[in-house]
């Protein structure tokens, strides 16, 4: 049971992420937000996007993105919602050892 809520509580952390990134990240046709996505391991979790661009527009943010878009897109939310998400990832665990 603590495996499974293990997985649960890195899927809702990096899924918080993931959702705060796609708020931000460059947006013109949209192709660059359907083609990301979080997955989970045993112990890590991953928040992608795999448009061979996506790091070039992360690592610029000098870029001109239209309509309040950026780059660091997804630096951003983590160093902005780093710390809730790991106390909710704590909550989550705690769960497990009830």
């Amino acid at each position: 049971q603590a495996q499974g809520q293990k997985q649960k509580a890195l899927y809702k952390g990096a899924s918080h992420i993931h959702t705060e990134s796609t708020k931000i990240a460059p947006l013109d046709e949209g192709i660059l937000i359907q083609t990301s996505g979080v997955d989970v391991g045993e112990s890590e979790a991953s928040i992608y996007y795999t448009q061979k661009y996506a790091v070039r527009l992360h690592e610029n943010p000098q870029f001109n993105f239209q309509r309040g878009r950026q780059g660091k897109y997804l630096e951003q939310p983590i160093q902005q919602e780093g710390a809730k998400v790991i106390k909710f990832m704590q909550d989550e665990m705690k769960k497990a050892f009830r």
